[in-house]
């Protein structure tokens, strides 16, 4: 092998061979003949042959790399500068040529590298690459490239795609929050029974996220009718003392109401780190619960009520609505309606009116609602409609279809979000000839068009509400419950 192409791998082992035989030499006390001298010349300096040298082509390159003691005489030969006994080693030299090549052949390595990678599309830094402690961020930047090339595929309708990326994400980096969340609920309504264990995994390894974990696994039961789910979450979250106490009361309230099981709401009461109010509150709903509808009234017509618990209020008017004394639901909401949102008051003024057959103030409730300003309509439709699909109106439905065509250009979210609400109320009202035309009304881009299944699949023979559920996506909590109610509380569907 000669030329530069064999001096360059004579080079790599060159040094280590005659350093090593050179430092031997002096450790034995420069005894035998030099290993690099000729054995056949003097071994004086400047007149003796290089033997390490003999089949490199370029001798200057051995001088260069290996030992500098070879040089040219003034006839132009190559011999040794050096006698026997000032021949020595020289690691340094050797360590800064071949630490160098490493060094420079690394750099070239990692610059590839990270080349390759910004290119495949990795949003990985130049520290991450070359700086040993930051490896291990390597497999957090895998990650989330299939995490990103998953929420593509997502978009672009492509969800066997989108799920096996975000399987592999997940796998390369499990202990990415983020990506464990988006994968429970990318599975969270095809895969229940995976679904939840994994969530009840994410509250015991993350329980600093313990409410972004639970608002989400809340989502997914809400989207599966899953009261049982729904109550044992809701129990679960208010014995941990955490946020969003109205929330989680809610919850619990209406799961036991369709689902039973009211030793739930004492347990829930029971908890030392239930605020006060709660307690109170889940302990007279036990007792509404554990008697007749005649004595439920007397006791919401008696009862103290606690107004440092804003949820109380409401709950006091639903619960009049729900046994009947809905003219004792609107006296109370006219009393106590400063303390109260202006979405509820007007959400359970039409439950109370629907409740009680007051047809003309029903209707005037419906005329203020679909006059609102245009930056609130979306938002007055979006209630109308959600209260529709509780309490079919046919008279009303067909206005807030027509309703429709007027919608002003308002925030994407609430455009589609009453778009939804009118469209299940058209479900329910049986206006099969509108679904298609109502269904247009949302931008191609719009989320909830892009999961809508085709209006036969709603309407076909043996059809239930809950298939809603399925098929609109997003949905807002509102909306979800009203379904289920319509579904658990047994009224009779329009045909």
């Amino acid at each position: 092998m000669r030329g530069w192409f064999g001096d360059f791998f004579r080079s790599i082992a060159a040094p280590w061979y005659w350093n090593a035989r050179k430092t031997l030499f002096a450790l034995r006390g420069r005894r035998d003949h030099c290993p690099c001298h000729n054995p056949s010349d003097s071994g004086s300096p400047g007149e003796t042959r290089c033997e390490a040298v003999t089949y490199w082509s370029k001798p200057d390159r051995f001088a260069r790399r290996v030992c500098p003691l070879l040089v040219k005489n003034a006839a132009g030969e190559w011999r040794c500068s050096a006698g026997p006994a000032e021949v020595r080693s020289f690691w340094l030299r050797q360590a800064g040529w071949q630490g160098g090549a490493v060094a420079v052949a690394v750099l070239l390595g990692a610059l590839a590298l990270w080349g390759t990678m910004r290119v495949v599309g990795f949003k990985v830094s130049l520290r991450q690459v070359f700086w040993p402690p930051a490896w291990h961020e390597l497999s957090e930047v895998r990650a989330r490239f299939f995490l990103d090339k998953s929420r593509q595929a997502f978009a672009e309708g492509n969800f066997r795609e989108a799920a096996n990326s975000l399987v592999v994400a997940f796998e390369m980096n499990p202990h990415d929050y983020e990506i464990a969340l988006t994968l429970a609920e990318f599975f969270q309504s095809g895969r229940p029974r995976v679904v939840d264990p994994f969530f009840e995994h994410l509250l015991r390894i993350y329980p600093d996220r313990r409410e972004a974990t639970a608002r989400v696994w809340y989502r997914s039961l809400l989207q599966r009718g899953s009261l049982d789910g729904l109550a044992a979450l809701a129990l679960q979250q208010l014995a941990a003392g955490g946020e969003e106490a109205a929330v989680w009361t809610h919850a619990l309230i209406f799961s036991v109401r369709f689902s039973g099981g009211v030793e739930r709401l004492a347990e829930a009461a029971a908890g030392e780190r239930v605020p006060v109010p709660v307690r109170e509150l889940l302990q007279f709903e036990t007792r509404l619960r554990q008697t007749t509808p005649a004595l439920a009234v007397r006791l919401l017509q008696s009862e103290p009520l606690r107004k440092d618990f804003s949820y109380a209020l409401v709950h006091r008017v639903e619960r009049l609505i729900e046994f009947g004394a809905w003219a004792d639901a609107l006296d109370f909401l006219q009393l106590h309606r400063e303390s109260m949102s202006g979405r509820d008051v007007v959400r359970l003024a039409l439950a109370a009116h629907a409740v009680g057959r007051n047809w003309l103030a029903l209707q005037r409730e419906a005329d203020l609602l679909l006059a609102q300003e245009p930056a609130s309509r979306a938002a007055a439709l979006d209630l109308l409609a959600q209260h529709l699909v509780v309490y079919p109106n046919d008279a009303i439905l067909v206005r807030c279809i027509a309703a429709l065509k007027s919608l002003p250009n308002v925030p994407a979210e609430a455009h589609d979000q009453a778009v939804a609400s009118v469209y299940s109320a058209a479900v329910i009202g049986g206006r099969r000839a509108e679904l298609a035309a109502i269904r247009g009304y949302l931008p191609s881009s719009g989320a909830v068009k892009a999961t809508f299944t085709p209006e036969e699949v709603l309407l076909r023979n043996g059809w239930v509400p809950t298939t809603l559920l399925a098929v609109i996506r997003p949905m807002s909590a509102e909306l979800n419950y009203a379904i289920l109610e319509r579904v658990f509380a047994n009224r009779p569907l329009q045909k």
